[in-house]
């Protein structure tokens, strides 16, 4: 601890080393056009004389002002640029602590007839709801990637996971020319494509394709960024391959190897993709692996690849299809304690997880925008996953009271999956007089199946009576699920801006579940007792309607569904019953943004939740002996209520933005679990319906830049609450969670010489239970972290990274640290800087973990896996193309 402490400090004291001493230098004016009146929303920049790179800026107000403060000194290029105006440049020289007044500047307007782009460097521009970066006003690193450059970009936030917050809220697309890059993956785009390429940033909020074509907003909206690729990087291949190799503990070799290739141009993008390692680097995400960019327990080695094309043959039709495959094989060791709560106290179960398994998801996507006629439009989108998946895992646990042993568990298991899921979803719009009428029919198509084949040998002893049991099964799953879906839908304008709209849905989905479990060995033999065919039929009829008002900042929707839904569920080929259900379902959206960077955002209402297959099928699943899990035929649907309201203000002026989102959920009839301690400590689990379940959340972030220290801060405040009941030995355990995350952090905002973050985070949990209160817990976790890149000369770099994790003891045994260090040197050489050694060190210490701790209804758990852990590893980059 003492070592991390010191570490820490170390990279601390380089932060507080380097360069930020700013001289009090100041200048103001005011931009007015040639009629004397002011000129809002002009860029006043001061670009190195050099190579016109940004070093300062500023926009004017309402009033044309504008003001510039704490500048070094030195000699300058003062820039003034709006659209439609004569961009204005001056030579400007600045001594030591001095303001000077600029006094007033006269844009005449642009001669446009015949004008040519050139290359000037404005680093910001606002057009309606589009704010547009330049990214050559931006310095990054060489072989950076455009995740490092939105690092970059005032009001562009990006975690450490690789997650994008533009202008206070999170991006849910990154397109490229406005086109869709690999399934619109956000990480793919930014983690990939090397900023060199890019021209310009677009941040702004999306429409749906059907709202962008009808020219009526249905409420759907994604902030999105475009990026707009330069010109070099439309005439010709360009991209990058790397290789490197290195010692891990333990003499563990260490390796990657990837290479990248793109072609982009006016009516073909293409891009080639490719990966191998054993660093724990995933190119995509798979069954195992959901969450590209985030850290992963597990010895894993990885190979993907992935090929994206999209065609453009006129503005509005587009053509676009992407593939991704990848192949990840995984050792992982796993250690779980849980500490189980019951009425008259609670009781420990210690188990350890030896996993070796193989993920090689495929998946496709592809889509089509078509207009037949500027009234007839057809959109297409697909989705199709394979996904095969072999495991072996042992699994052993013991379980103890007051440190007595009341059972012990064994369980070798083999398993061999492969599933197949399939989506289509077509929209066909034709508009009528002018628009005013216009008919929207939407179909869908959804196909998944799996099939699953396990066996296994366990051995469960218990103590007091002793009873000891051997199982050698096997267990076979395929489960299919086919849903079709037709949705005619009219829109009819009332008067200017109001609209009604009238839908009626048809769905049908048919799922089927063919388990058979039975003795493993030379004659393999099915057990009726525990083997079916189950089968559920839900048809659902939804009749719409809604009342809506769109204008160019503002859409209001409300209306209520009528969802009426059959529920026919067979056994065996025996029909066991058939439920009718109707429900009136309200919903209501409204967004409006009132001024300038000011949105505020309302959105609720009700759906039904169907139970699925494995919680109504009434057969026992054996293949844990100290958790048996038994559906339950008599389950209800669940109905949920939800309201949730955001609020974002973003200040162009100062580049300070706020977050503010805030929600709760009711849910009646909660499918919970009923859960029967037995005499032996085993466990029998059944899902049930409760009365309720609630749930409340809000979430506000606030970023500022400090002009006069030459910083930026970031902070969250993250607020969760949770109430929801559960049954133990037949009595409801009502179990209350309230979990409080505070984080905040500091940058530099001038990234000339160095790049520093720092910054720390505090989550405080706090569980109540109405069973064995004694057991209700609080605990809390701590995390500190720090970037640093130091840019020596222009071709060398040094970098390190730090990251420490307290977990406190309350509430649990022991209290647990989990550091993770990390160092990089890099060098770049041959012309134009296309090659670079890198020198990285990762996990210094050699005592990180993945490690976390989780609070339920009814235990407390915390688990361990194993990690890559320490390495050094040197890697070689060239870039290829412009």
């Amino acid at each position: 601890m003492a070592k991390t402490h010191k570490i820490l400090l170390i990279i601390i004291f380089l932060i507080g080393c380097s360069p930020t001493v700013y001289s009090q230098n100041r200048i103001f004016g005011t931009v007015v056009d040639q009629e004397n009146s002011p000129l809002p929303y002009v860029q006043v920049v001061l670009l190195h004389p050099a190579d016109s790179t940004l070093q300062y800026y500023d926009v004017s107000d309402k009033t044309g002002d504008w003001e510039i403060a704490h500048i070094r000194s030195g000699d300058y290029l003062l820039q003034y640029s709006f659209v439609t105006k004569k961009t204005v440049f001056e030579p400007l020289s600045l001594t030591a602590g001095i303001g000077v007044d600029l006094g007033i500047q006269v844009m005449e307007a642009a001669d446009l007839k015949g004008a040519t782009v050139t290359a000037e460097y404005v680093p910001i521009q606002f057009k309606q709801d589009t704010v547009t970066f330049n990214a050559k006003a931006f310095t990054v690193k060489t072989g950076a990637v455009v995740e490092d450059l939105l690092k970059k970009i005032p009001g562009v936030e990006v975690d450490k996971a690789g997650n994008i917050k533009a202008l206070g809220e999170d991006v849910t697309k990154v397109l490229v020319d406005g086109k869709e890059f690999f399934d619109s993956d956000p990480k793919v785009a930014t983690k990939n494509l090397p900023a060199r390429s890019v021209d310009k940033v677009e941040v702004f909020d999306k429409l749906s394709e059907e709202a962008e074509f009808t020219g009526i907003s249905d409420g759907i909206q994604d902030r999105t960024i475009n990026l707009l690729l330069n010109e070099d990087s439309k005439k010709g291949y360009f991209g990058d391959v790397a290789a490197g190799g290195g010692r891990g503990d333990s003499r563990k070799n260490r390796y990657t190897a990837g290479g990248k290739l793109y072609r982009f141009s006016s009516t073909i993008q293409s891009a080639l993709l490719g990966n191998l390692n054993n660093v724990n680097e995933f190119g995509f995400s798979g069954k195992e692996h959901k969450d590209f960019g985030r850290e992963i327990g597990g010895l894993n080695t990885t190979a993907s690849g992935g090929l994206n094309l999209s065609l453009n043959t006129g503005k509005p039709n587009r053509y676009f299809f992407s593939y991704l495959v990848s192949s990840t094989e995984t050792g992982l060791q796993e250690k779980t304690l849980t500490e189980h709560f019951i009425q008259d106290g609670s009781y420990y179960q210690d188990q350890d997880l030896d996993r070796i398994y193989t993920d090689t998801p495929h998946r496709v996507n592809l889509g089509i925008r078509h207009n037949f006629s500027a009234d007839h439009r057809f959109i297409f989108n697909g989705n199709i996953s394979v996904n095969p998946y072999t495991e072996t895992r042992l699994t052993t646990a013991v379980t103890t009271q007051d440190d007595v042993i009341l059972n012990e568990y064994e369980n070798k298991t083999e398993e061999d999956q492969h599933g197949t899921d399939v989506t289509l979803n077509a929209s066909n719009i034709l508009k009528y007089n002018e628009g005013r009428t216009q008919f929207i029919t939407r179909g869908s198509f959804g196909y998944t199946q799996s099939d699953q084949d396990l066996s296994w040998q366990s051995i469960t002893t218990a103590y007091n009576p002793d009873k000891t049991t051997l199982q050698n099964q096997f267990q076979d799953n395929s489960t299919k699920n086919l849903n079709i879906g037709l949705s005619p839908n009219v829109v009819q304008q009332l008067r200017p801006l109001w609209y009604i709209d009238a839908s009626l849905g048809i769905d049908a989905d048919d799922r089927t579940l063919d388990k058979k479990q039975g003795l493993f060995g030379q004659n393999v033999t099915a057990t009726d007792s525990l083997s079916a065919l189950f089968t559920t039929l839900e048809t659902r009829i939804t009749p719409s309607l809604a009342l809506r008002r769109a204008d160019a900042t503002s859409q209001f929707k409300a209306g209520v569904n009528a969802a009426l839904i059959r529920f026919n569920k067979q056994l065996d080929g025996t029909s066991l019953d058939e439920h009718r259900y109707l429900y009136l379902l309200p919903f209501i959206q409204y967004n409006n943004a009132y001024r300038s960077g000011r949105r505020i955002g309302i959105k609720g209402g009700a759906q039904a939740i169907m139970p699925g297959l494995n919680q109504l099928l009434p057969i026992a699943n054996t293949i844990n002996q100290l958790s048996v899990y038994t559906g339950n035929i008599d389950l209800r649907p669940e109905i949920r209520y939800s309201l949730q309201a955001d609020w974002s203000l973003f200040d162009h002026f100062s580049f300070t933005s706020l977050f503010v989102h805030a929600g709760g959920s009711y849910t009646h009839d909660k499918v919970s679990l009923s859960q029967t301690i037995n005499e032996d400590y085993t466990v029998s689990v059944v899902p049930v319906n409760v009365n309720y379940q609630t749930a409340a959340w809000g979430y506000v972030h606030f970023s500022t830049p400090l002009r006069g220290l030459g910083f930026k801060v970031n902070s969250t405040l993250a607020e969760n609450f949770s109430k929801g009941i559960s049954i133990i030995n037949s009595q409801e355990n009502i179990a209350t969670g309230l979990q409080h995350r505070v984080d905040l952090n500091v940058e530099n905002r001038r990234k000339e010489h160095y790049d520093f973050r720092i910054g720390g985070s505090v989550t405080l949990n706090d569980v109540r239970y109405s069973v064995a209160k004694e057991r209700n817990s609080v605990y809390f976790n701590t995390a500190w972290y720090s970037d640093l890149d130091l840019f020596v000369t222009e071709r060398f770099e040094v970098g390190a990274g730090a990251n420490i994790v307290n977990y406190n003891a309350r509430s649990f045994r022991e209290s647990v640290q989990v550091p993770l260090i990390e160092a990089r040197l890099s060098y770049h050489f041959l012309p134009g800087k296309r090659a670079s050694l890198v020198l990285r060190g990762y996990d210094l210490l050699n005592k990180y973990a993945n490690f976390q701790r989780i609070s339920d209804v009814n235990y407390l758990m915390e688990q361990t896996k194993n990690v890559i852990g320490r390495y050094v590893m040197l890697t070689f980059r060239y870039r290829t193309g412009k």
